[in-house]
């Protein structure tokens, strides 16, 4: 034995040393940087995947892994590779811990599983989109890197140029270029990563460098599903005739428009001198822009049929013969140049992708030759005074120059000049050259004034220096009556939301890019400028005002109420929220400076804002028709299916704003007659703007079903395509089911084999009714375990209580064991039950059974998926542990060999809600986030088929609601089943929370409250003939709990108790107990949380004082009666959510109105074991309390506390003989509705189960001494 101690010790030495070399080679390949190592604090809003949002992060201890695999020699090089050329690459995502899985991209013959091959001549490589949990290091809240090995020309350099989190782009010098072993790397961002690595040659080469082109998408991809759509400026010079036919104008080209006139542009794969020239999905080319052009001319007249007379080309369209009806040698230039791209690969007009806000010139050669000289204005539009004088320059450069033989390096523009001598022309209405105004100077400039307010276009004819023609270059002039005075503006943007582009922007000045139409004039002084959605209520203003003048915005907020705000210091955009559906004005009133002769000038402006919908559901007999599209707030038409025979139906139509006018076929009654129409019109509106949503109903012949089944009394559940549970009427038949759709059921029985089945067509049925009988579940051998905590709160009350003797004090606990079964809150333990003195628990993929006494692993089983977080304890019932399963999923185990006995349907999200058993049934919730439908569920616990232990086991019942589930525990007795809900919102505290009371068989409402304040985020505690449970609103409530599972309405009450509370109260003689915090989570520090103790004698619901506690106790309290009888005392255990995660102990006694000094920390785990916390606190009969905390590791602490003598307990035990929840006759009977649970009850063992248990302790410490 000593040997192998000695062995241990020696590894583990060995293997310490070996990490400071591991951090340092990695370290190394990083220019001596290792961003690896670095510890990470996480919380959970930094966290990259779903997890319990009341949870803080973790703390991961740092890990190395050393990449092996991505460090390994490289295939042999390419050796066609040019010097500015890599002849290497391999590309891969973080470390190698799994290389057949990261590798993005190989070389030639390596044994790789990558995506991509590595080839020198190819300069772009998309390696799509991966998931944001594929790009996450392993154990770590933190993105992964993207690294490369790379290998070039001796003496050669790389760059790497990169993308930022914030939208910016850096570059570093690549360092391990050619290194045997080592590699760069760049930090992995959410969205779109670029990465160029050009390539720099030797100095003596003669060649220039290249650029390799990565990308790889972090997350889920947005998908672009309607045509992309620019805005481009759009003219044509016609060079034989000197004149436009169509004067440069502003247009909307839409993808596609080539395919609608039987073109095509580029496909993938097109290249021209090896530069990719295809059009991909999202791009506008130049071709589809010259057939909008063609609409816009012509309109109508413009068809597929009729193009012949107006455009033509060659057969593939990538160049043209004729446009708008002119023949010609025909160009074209995008923003003044000819597109040519580095390799003399020449763009033809199906090749060319266009932005936002393009110019798009196209021209007829006056050169037979082609030398025309492309010539522009530096000013393609202005606005100017009368009288002011303007300064146009003229510049061109010869078309055709950078034509060349594709794949060679294009030569920069060498014939790029000044045009002087150029006849600078007005041009008459028919955009035809006729007033002569000057000509060019040497600097091709030219000075221009117009005394008369107007529009004027201006352009040139004229020749370059080496006298071939130019193009008419074009300028519109807009040419205002005066000047403006002491208050008057000199410019003006508007535009709402928080940063001005041709989206936002609604106003803008003469000399601004942006697309909107609505210009600024100076001695304009009101503006209507359009509608604009209510995606934003701001709007922001850059003012240009005359010195020393001052800015004043009046307007109207949000609440309705006259407001004025300083805009004299505009330049970075002075913001009012001010914006509302319907009509809005915003007055900007200027005040001259002091001493002005002139007085105020007002600029009004009027915006209006369309309302829209958030919500739009449409139902009919309380059953939800399906909207196809589903909806969204900024799409308009819809279709439906539904019943012929419905001759109503229920809209119910949410508008952002509540105060717009909602009306449904012009009526404000949401309950919409249909008989004599398939459509129905719901309109939004606000002071007559509106917005109109249009459903299109399909009416279809219906037919009915009613199920008999056998037995009797089984519990059919009916499902819609999209899982919506359907309701039958009071005949117990399910009306109004349309043909050819798919609707599931599921009959289920307790003590029975489910059925399950799908109906499509009334021909399924006889006489419409479907007949299902059940056969009886064989019998199952299963333990019979007694349990000294086998639930989560181990009461049918849900409250928390034992009387055996915990310890009272630091001083009298002790660490009785810990294991640190996890790796941190990512894949911790979850919290333990007590069975047959084991403890069991599961983590990551397992179901374990520990020694109570020492922790130690006795057997483990397989979870058909994983823990997950762990947040909630297994229950043990009827011989069987149930595990709570992600996905919405429970797995049964054999309490005795842990073999798998049956695993539920998946419900969906996260199994987060406690576990309730009761009389052969479980109950439990499930939560997908804060707006999304999720349900409560009830299984019945049979072993339908023992053969099989994995057989798939159906809710009883379900109960969805929007918000879902979360950290939701059932009381439940024979009548009713009692639980809450989320309240539906992305707050915290919104009065639409609602507490359920349900049949517990049939799942069918009993009674409901529906406006609690928060979400519901604790077990229901009954005692004494009341309900209590808390909000994460900070409220606790307390309702009447009638015989018949109503709840007595006139009896709620309710206090706040702190910012919020996710903890289940505990209560004993009429004094409750539960965790609130202050004013926040206290992660960062005591913000006043601690353990709300409360008088709910007679009904009661007053708070007697707060217990301060280290942090936020989210958790349910334990509390110990043991010494109450010697001392009056009871104690109260929780833990908190902070560091270090321990046990604090608060003592209280009847009568007492605050704190006890002898309250403070009863556990404090080592370093090594301290994390963050929001475990419940379980106890067993010898007083040894345990629970688990963030770091992994489940603690138990053992009492050295005694009594003065034993207690004698008043009450009768929770728990009949510590067996609660064995099969058979063990079971106890339930309360029933004569007979109501009382609480106050806890778990107690016989005194003589105590000696036995002495007694075999020592035998069993006197054996091992053999």
């Amino acid at each position: 034995m000593k040997k192998r101690v000695l062995a241990l010790i020696l590894a583990l030495v060995m293997a310490l040393s070996l990490l400071p070399m591991m951090v340092a080679a990695e370290g190394e390949a990083q220019g001596g940087v290792n961003v690896e190592n670095t510890e990470v604090a996480a919380t959970p809003e930094q966290a990259g995947t779903t997890q319990p949002e009341e949870s803080p992060a973790a703390e991961p201890e740092p890990t190395i892994e050393v990449p092996a695999e991505l460090g390994a020699p490289m295939m042999a090089p390419a050796a066609t590779a040019a010097a500015n050329q890599l002849s290497a690459l391999r590309v891969q995502i973080g470390f190698a811990i799994h290389p057949d899985y990261d590798y993005l991209l190989k070389n030639d013959g390596e044994d790789y599983n990558a995506p991509y091959t590595f080839d020198p001549t190819d300069y772009d490589y998309d390696f799509g989109a991966i998931s944001v949990e594929r790009a996450t290091i392993d154990g770590m809240q933190k993105l992964n890197s993207l690294r490369f090995k790379m290998e070039a020309a001796e003496g050669a350099k790389v760059t790497i140029e990169y993308s930022n989190a914030d939208g910016t782009r850096s570059s570093k010098e690549a360092f391990c270029v050619n290194h045997e072993s080592n590699t760069d790397w760049v930090q992995l961002i959410k969205g779109e990563n670029v990465v160029k690595l050009t390539v720099t040659p030797p100095t003596d080469s003669g060649l220039s460098e290249t650029t390799y082109t990565l990308t790889l998408y972090v997350g889920e991809k947005p998908v672009v599903k309607d045509p992309a759509k620019v805005k481009v400026y759009f003219t044509f010079y016609d060079g034989k005739n000197y004149c436009f036919p169509v004067g440069r104008t502003e247009i909307t080209a839409v993808e596609g428009t080539a395919a609608k006139y039987g073109m095509e542009n580029a496909k993938a794969g097109h290249l021209v001198g090896g530069m990719d020239h295809s059009i991909k999905a999202g791009q506008v080319s130049v071709l589809d822009a010259l057939l909008c052009a063609h609409e816009a001319v012509y309109g109508a007249a413009f068809t597929k049929d009729t193009m012949s007379s107006y455009f033509g080309g060659s057969s593939s369209f990538s160049f043209v013969s004729k446009i708008f009806g002119v023949d010609g040698n025909i160009s074209y230039a995008v923003n003044d140049r000819l597109p040519v791209g580095p390799k003399y690969d020449g763009y033809t007009i199906n090749e060319y992708a266009l932005s936002e806000g393009d110019d798009v010139y196209f021209f007829i050669y006056a050169s037979p030759s082609w030398g025309d000289y492309l010539s522009y204005f530096d000013k393609k539009q202005l606005t100017v005074n009368a009288g002011e004088e303007i300064t146009l320059k003229l510049s061109g450069y010869m078309a055709m120059e950078q034509m060349g033989t594709p794949g060679k390096d294009t030569r920069p523009i060498t014939t790029m000049e000044n045009i002087e001598g150029a006849e600078i022309d007005l041009l008459d209405e028919k955009y035809e050259f006729g007033d002569y105004l000057g000509l060019t100077d040497a600097e091709g400039k030219v000075t221009l004034k117009f005394d008369k307010a107007g529009t004027y276009y201006v352009s040139a004819i004229g020749e370059s220096s080496t006298t071939f023609p130019i193009t008419g270059p074009w300028c519109e002039i807009t040419v205002n009556e005066a000047k403006p005075g002491d208050s008057d503006l000199n410019g003006m943007l508007v535009y709402n939301g928080t940063v001005a582009n041709n989206t936002t922007v609604i106003l803008k000045n003469s000399t601004d890019s942006f697309t909107t139409t609505n210009i600024f004039e100076w001695n304009k002084y009101e503006y209507d400028l359009g509608t604009v959605t209510d995606s934003s209520n701001q709007l922001r203003f850059k003012l240009k005002l005359p010195t020393g003048a001052k800015a004043t915005l009046h307007y109207t907020d949000l609440s309705g109420n006259p407001a004025t705000k300083d805009a004299t210091n505009s330049s970075n955009g002075a913001w009012i929220n001010c914006l509302k559906p319907g009509k809005n004005t915003v007055k900007v009133v200027i005040t001259p400076p002091a001493g002005s002769t002139v007085g105020e000038k007002t600029y009004t402006i009027n915006v209006n804002c369309q309302p829209s919908l958030t919500a739009l559901v449409l139902s009919a007999n309380g059953n939800e028709a399906y909207l196809n599209p589903t909806f969204k707030n900024s799409v308009y038409e819809y279709t439906a299916d539904i019943s012929a025979a419905i001759e109503t139906v229920l809209v119910t139509a949410t508008p952002k704003d509540a105060s717009c006018t909602v009306t449904y076929n012009g009526q404000t009654d949401n309950n919409v007659d249909i008989k004599d129409t398939d459509t129905i019109v719901v309109r939004v509106e606000k002071d007559g703007i509106y917005s109109e949503y249009t459903i299109k109903l399909n009416k279809k012949t219906a037919y009915t079903v009613k199920f008999e089944t056998y037995p009797a009394n089984a519990i059919v559940r009916l499902q819609d395509p999209k899982k919506a549970i359907l309701s039958p009427n009071a005949d117990g038949v399910y009306e109004n089911l349309l043909p050819d759709t798919d609707y599931t059921w599921v009959v289920t029985c307790k003590g029975y084999v489910t059925k399950t089945g799908t109906l499509n067509t009334p021909a399924q049925l006889t006489n419409g009714v479907l007949s299902v009988i059940l056969s009886a579940a064989p019998a199952s051998n299963l333990p019979d375990y007694s349990g000294e905590w086998p639930t989560f709160r181990n009461s049918k009350n849900n409250n928390a209580l034992t009387n055996t003797v915990t310890p009272d004090s630091a001083a009298t606990a002790e660490l009785k064991w810990v294991k640190k079964y996890g790796t941190g809150w990512s894949a911790s333990t979850s919290i333990p039950i007590i069975v047959n003195n084991n403890v069991y628990f599961i983590m990551g993929s397992k179901i374990i059974r520990a020694d109570k006494a020492t922790g130690d692993v006795l057997r483990e089983g397989t979870l058909k998926g994983s823990a997950g977080f762990s947040t909630n304890s297994l229950v043990y019932a009827e011989g069987m542990v149930f595990a709570q399963v992600g996905n919405g999923v429970i797995q049964a185990f054999n309490a005795d060999t842990l073999e798998s006995l049956w695993v539920t349907e998946a419900i969906g999200g996260q199994t987060i809600s406690p576990i309730t058993y009761y009389n052969g049934y479980i109950y439990t919730g499930m939560w997908r986030g804060e707006t999304n439908m999720q349900n409560f569920a009830c299984f019945s616990v049979t072993d339908e088929d023992p053969t099989n232990g994995f057989e798939t086991k159906y809710a009883t019942w379900l109960m969805p609601h929007m918000g879902g589930y979360y950290w939701v525990g059932a009381y439940v007795n024979d009548v009713c089943a009692v639980f809450g809900s989320d309240d539906g919102t992305s707050d915290s505290n919104s009065p639409t929370a609602v507490l359920y009371s349900v049949n517990p068989v049939t799942g069918s409402v009993i009674d409901t409250i529906n406006d609690v304040k928060g979400d519901i985020r604790c077990c229901v505690v009954y005692d004494s003939g009341r309900v209590y449970f808390t909000t994460k609103g900070g409220y606790l409530y307390s309702v009447g709990l009638n015989s018949n599972g109503t709840f007595d309405h006139a009896s709620i009450k309710s206090i706040q108790i702190g910012s919020m509370s996710t903890s289940t109260p505990v209560i004993y003689k009429g004094r409750l107990y539960v965790g609130c915090s202050g004013k926040g989570y206290d992660w960062d520090g005591d913000s006043g949380s601690g353990i709300a103790v409360v008088d709910v004698s007679g009904g009661k619901l007053d708070i007697i004082y707060k217990a301060s506690t280290p942090g936020y106790p989210q958790a349910g309290a334990l509390v110990s009666t043991a010494f109450e009888a010697a001392t009056g005392k009871v104690y109260v255990y929780t833990t908190y959510n902070k560091n270090p995660g321990g046990i604090y102990i608060i003592e209280d006694s009847a009568g007492q109105t605050e704190p006890s000094a002898n309250n403070g920390d009863l556990y404090v785990p080592e370093k090594a074991y301290q994390q963050y916390c929001i475990s419940t606190i379980c106890a067993d009969s010898e007083g040894t309390l345990y629970y688990k905390n963030d770091s992994g590791a489940l603690i138990a602490v053992k009492s050295k506390a005694k009594l003065p003598e034993p207690p004698k307990p008043d009450y009768k035990p929770d728990w009949p003989g510590g067996s609660v929840f064995g099969p058979g006759s063990n079971v106890p009977t339930p309360p029933t509705a004569q007979m109501p649970v009382t609480g106050g009850e806890e778990s107690i063992l016989p005194i003589a189960m105590l000696i036995a248990g002495a007694v075999m302790l020592v035998g069993l410490r006197r054996k091992k001494r053999v």
